[in-house]
């Protein structure tokens, strides 16, 4: 099968820049994973209390950081911590007491205050997709993927992407062409990477070895929050950069930085923004 996938890989990368892969069938998964700290990541919150203020900062930067150009509903106050860190009035939704319904947005920042005006429906009906949270209890702020179509079709198309990422990362993860350490590899055949990260690292490697380092920028829970960075090392790493720069949308990253890690090692980390497109692997729906 690995073969299969690196002779895909080939194919996309000639006639399109990377593979996608479709499957069809096979069995689903239903349980759920608790994404886990791997270097780059950002979506967990604060590890010692912080008050509402320190909260909703450390949401607006990951938001900034994280979201890219999709539309975000906020409240006012956490809209305009957003706009403080360079973010367009055009890309934020402003809802206001009476105005809860965030459907036309691809996110939203459930801070307290808009939590208490949404209620039960924030996860039930709207945003059942939790992609990061910071502090605890009646303070947390949460970011979470909003479902245009509702949270029962949500969670399905989730579920299906869960059953494809775990197919198509088992089959990365047993390429000859991929070094990887254990933990990675089993985030990887566990369904635990975005398909855009996998789809481009199987492009990658139809040219060069792959060296992952780990993953990271992950949710809490990884079925619906995959991982949607890795770190990557070794000596073709400016000419990954660049067959990377030249790709296009959903499979375009947002950053490829090159980093020094503290051992020393230079590794060429690759992002993709929040919320995961779903249905890239399967019969080709987005959500």
């Amino acid at each position: 099968m690995a073969g299969v996938l690196i002779a895909a890989a080939i194919v996309g990368a000639v006639a399109l820049g990377f593979a996608v892969f479709h499957h069809t069938g096979g069995n689903s998964a239903t349980g759920s994973s608790a994404g886990r700290a791997t270097p780059g990541r950002t979506a967990a919150g604060s590890a010692r209390p912080a008050g509402p203020a320190v909260l909703s900062r450390h949401a607006a930067a990951w938001v900034a950081a994280q979201v890219g150009t999709a539309t975000i509903s906020c409240d006012p106050a956490m809209c305009q911590a957003l706009k403080s860190r360079g973010m367009p009035d055009g890309q934020l939704r402003e809802l206001r007491r009476g105005t809860t319904d965030p459907l036309g947005s691809a996110v939203i920042v459930a801070t307290p205050v808009l939590r208490s005006q949404v209620g039960s429906r924030l996860s039930s009906v709207y945003a059942p997709g939790l992609l990061a949270r910071f502090g605890s209890g009646s303070q947390q702020v949460q970011v979470r993927a909003v479902a245009p179509h509702g949270a029962a079709a949500y969670m399905s198309l989730a579920k299906a992407d869960l059953a494809a990422r775990k197919m198509s990362g088992t089959q990365l993860a047993q390429s000859p062409r991929i070094v990887i350490p254990a933990a990675a590899r089993r985030q990887l055949a566990g369904g635990e990477v975005d398909s855009r990260l996998m789809t481009v690292l199987t492009g990658l490697a139809a040219s060069y070895p792959v060296h992952i380092v780990a993953f990271g920028d992950s949710g809490p829970v990884t079925d619906v929050a995959p991982f949607r960075s890795a770190e990557l090392a070794g000596s073709n790493l400016k000419a990954m950069r660049a067959i990377l720069g030249a790709q296009q949308s959903p499979f375009r990253v947002a950053h490829a930085t090159f980093l020094r890690l503290r051992a020393g090692q230079t590794v060429l980390r690759i992002d993709f923004t929040a919320p995961s497109t779903f249905g890239l692997l399967g019969s080709g729906n987005t959500g």
